[in-house]
């Protein structure tokens, strides 16, 4: 005489209780989403396959009314989150947040600031610099 067992799919996206008769072999595949997967845990063991499937009616069941009722929670706190009018504060940056990051050093020995449109970002080294090449060519041959 056969035995049966209760057994729940293991992936994510499914994760339904199932009856399948018991094998000699650890492995069965889920009849709803047709992944192969080993025996992990079984939940019931029964002779009578009618005690199993009541049992997973049930679970199946109250798996099917919390997952509608978290779904019923979150639709109610968008709805609510919605209902109220959110306050947006428009800040403006009192600081760049480069400011950190800039030496400022003065121009001339009074103190004073470039503001004719100059950088106040240091020198590049490749900036202003004599090129190698330079020092190998001749100036007889221009």
């Amino acid at each position: 005489m056969p035995t049966y067992q209760v057994l729940r799919c293991y992936e994510d996206s499914c994760r339904m209780f199932q009856v399948h008769q018991v094998k000699k072999v650890n492995k069965w595949q889920c009849r709803v989403c047709g992944e192969k997967q080993s025996t992990i845990k079984v939940f019931l063991t029964s002779p009578q396959a009618s005690e199993c499937r009541t049992f997973v009616q049930n679970m199946n069941m109250a798996r099917g009314r919390a997952e509608e009722d978290l779904l019923n929670q979150r639709q109610s706190r968008e709805e609510d989150q919605a209902a109220v009018p959110q306050r947006q504060e428009c800040r403006l940056p009192t600081r760049s947040k480069w400011e950190d990051y800039v030496d400022e050093e003065p121009d001339d020995e009074t103190g004073e600031h470039d503001d004719q449109g100059g950088s106040s970002l240091p020198q590049q080294p490749w900036q202003g610099a004599t090129s190698k090449w330079s020092t190998f060519a001749d100036d007889d041959d221009e």
